[in-house]
């Protein structure tokens, strides 16, 4: 994990595997009752902030991604 290559793609599929399963998660608490009641949340507007401010540090790394890996110059 040392090589920049491979740490920015690494960090952009964790930060969008974390993002996508949140998201999934607020889906099944909206909408469904397969969430335990304990386990749900009531505070909509604060979880929906911290999955959109999620998924733009995904979208970034993934400009950092796509930098590192086509644009930025090859190390000596």
């Amino acid at each position: 994990m040392g090589d920049r290559y491979y740490a920015v793609g690494t960090a952009h599929a964790a930060l969008g595997i974390a993002a996508e399963l949140f998201g999934l998660y607020i889906v099944l608490v909206a909408g469904t009752d397969i969430v335990p009641r304990r386990l749900r949340f009531q505070r909509w507007k604060l979880w929906m902030r911290v999955e959109l401010v999620l998924w733009w540090v995904a979208v970034l790394t993934g400009v950092g991604t796509y930098y590192a890996w086509y644009l930025a110059p090859a190390p000596p």
